[in-house]
């Protein structure tokens, strides 16, 4: 007996709603991805301790504090106000703050990786066997030649400059003039990744 074929027609998937539509725009924002990260970090229940440190790291990642000294001196609070409530954490839960400990334990790339003292970041460090290469993106808004030194200081194989603007293309020209010693740097601008 011959089978017969019936035909089912496709119901069409449910339009999204404009609803829909909002909450997919919601998801893709990066205050969505920091707050769903802050929730699984609150799910590990870490200590007051813990809690305050990442909400210092977010700050600065995000450069609430408006300056390098604000930054470090945000630590230092920090820090003292944990130590007189007597949260004393072990030396390998600190974040690294100088050049020894982010040496120590380098990632196989990271942004805003710390260098030097302070709030001394790079934007991009990148490595691979026998390789560091940090790269700045400079607006011509921060001090580029403190910059260069601190990375000019630390280990690393190569400095790429990024100018993203004529401002920042000057500084970095300016800086590079200035800072001789450390590791070959290049310089790229926005015309030339654009």
């Amino acid at each position: 007996m011959a089978e017969s074929r019936v035909s089912k027609k496709k119901e069409p998937r449910p339009r999204c709603t404009e609803e829909c539509k909002r909450l997919r725009r919601v998801r893709a924002r990066a205050s969505y991805r920091l707050f769903w990260e802050l929730y699984d970090f609150l799910n590990g229940r870490p200590s007051r301790a813990a809690i305050l440190r990442k909400v210092h790291d977010i700050l600065d990642f995000r450069r609430s504090f408006g300056s390098e000294r604000n930054a470090v001196y945000a630590a230092e609070s920090l820090e003292l106000v944990l130590k007189d409530n007597g949260e004393v954490v072990s030396e390998e839960k600190r974040p690294a703050n100088n050049e020894s400990d982010a040496a120590a334990k380098p990632p196989d790339s990271a942004s805003e990786r710390r260098v030097g003292k302070g709030n001394g970041a790079v934007d991009v460090l990148a490595q691979r066997p026998g390789e560091r290469v940090v790269v700045e993106i400079e607006t011509g808004k921060s001090n580029t030649k403190e910059n260069l030194t601190k990375i000019a200081h630390a280990d690393f194989d190569r400095v790429v400059l990024v100018a993203t603007s004529p401002a920042g293309s000057e500084a970095c020209q300016k800086a590079m003039g200035a800072v001789t010693d450390g590791p070959p740097v290049q310089l790229l601008t926005w015309l030339d990744i654009s």
